[in-house]
């Protein structure tokens, strides 16, 4: 079998598969960008509930969510790759299809991306409804077309698996390996990391994206976040909504007097209140919230035998291989006074006259630019 490309062959204009590729591959992107565009939104606690990976763990920094547009393109490529790769496979022949198993849910989440691919709209059409957004609809640059929803969905649903035996059941593991395989040969240990990093950072988002669109009140959040000064009341609650009748009676208590008699002791009872209240609710009633917290811990952390626990031990075993190897060296002493660093050569004083340059240049920013005497 040949090599299976992971990405939109150009040149395939006419090729109606080639159009639903490229549909799916710019709809993942788009998905990214609203994903990112949703965390940067939300509050501390969410950002960092999404970023735990252990159980018990407080992260100490959040999900960061400030990429430019150049940089979730080349975040998002990854999961393209991912979902092309998928999607290439399914459609080859029948002996010709790599050796991977899918769930039921998630052949049926692709056949349902593949059926929103045919129908969906040009892109011509998506950026006609993109610069008129602002007049027609407020939240129209939150909602998500019907292949993105296919997609986040698709996506979410790879994550959605447990292994018995080995890693290699899940088919995002599978496609994990072919990324790689890179267009110069196996990746080392310095390149492969970084895709892991992008493919987890990304489900981080999708995970915050998927949350936000099962929450019941999902409108009046994205509202509140339009106009944060008129704080929609549905999307506020107590976190105990009679805690009065957990402590007793409403009324005042009788003042004690305070003298030589000694303050009375509450015998203990079985009839006390309990230190924690407990709740359960039913999933598609949970809060956005909740629900970062319910997929975090069902998806996204260790001890599950879920894909992700599988890359980000692929990651850290990348990494501890990089930071104990020593890098090969890149500066060569070439003549007494001539350097070669990587495919530049120059002489000592090349090099002084660079650096007085480089002082000279960030005083005058510091002076005249700063303000700095």
């Amino acid at each position: 079998m040949g090599r299976i490309s992971t990405t939109p062959i150009h040149g395939c204009g006419n090729d109606p598969v080639e159009q639903r590729v490229r549909q799916i591959w710019e709809a993942i992107e788009r998905v990214v960008q609203k994903s990112q565009w949703t965390v940067q939104h939300t509050g501390q606690a969410i950002r960092v509930e999404a970023v735990r990976s252990e159980k018990g763990q407080t992260p100490y920094r959040p999900l960061q969510a400030y990429m430019d547009a150049d940089s979730v393109v080349k975040h998002v490529q990854p999961w393209q790759q991912i979902v092309v790769f998928i999607t290439r496979t399914q459609l080859a022949q029948e002996g010709k299809r790599p050796v991977y198993g899918m769930t039921p849910r998630q052949r049926k989440k692709w056949r349902q991306l593949w059926q929103a691919a045919q129908t969906a709209q040009t892109a011509q059409t998506v950026q006609a409804m993109e610069a008129d957004r602002d007049t027609k609809d407020p939240i129209q640059q939150w909602r998500i077309s019907e292949i993105e929803q296919a997609c986040l969905v698709f996506c979410i649903e790879l994550l959605n698996q447990t292994y018995h035996t080995q890693e290699y059941e899940s088919v995002l593991i599978c496609a994990m390996a072919v990324l790689r395989r890179g267009e110069f040969g196996w990746r080392d240990p310095e390149s492969y990391p970084p895709i892991l990093s992008r493919v987890i950072k990304m489900a981080r988002f999708m995970i915050v994206q998927q949350a936000l669109w099962l929450d019941p009140n999902v409108i009046q959040i994205i509202e509140t976040w339009q106009q944060p000064q008129k704080c929609a009341t549905r999307t506020l609650r107590s976190a105990i909504n009679d805690i009065d009748s957990a402590y007793g009676s409403d009324d005042e208590p009788e003042p004690v007097q305070l003298g030589s008699i000694s303050l009375p002791t509450s015998p203990i009872r079985s009839q006390d209140p309990p230190t924690r209240i407990q709740w359960s609710q039913n999933l598609s009633q949970k809060t956005f919230q909740e629900q970062v917290t319910y997929l975090v811990n069902q998806l996204m952390i260790r001890g599950t035998h879920t894909p992700m626990e599988t890359l980000q031990d692929w990651r850290t075993y990348g990494l501890r291989i990089h930071y104990n190897t020593t890098a090969p060296g890149h500066v060569t002493w070439m003549q007494p006074d001539r350097l070669l660093y990587k495919h530049i050569k120059f002489t000592m004083g090349d090099f002084r006259g660079f650096v007085h340059g480089l002082t000279a240049a960030t005083r005058q920013i510091l002076s005249q630019e700063l303000l700095f005497e």
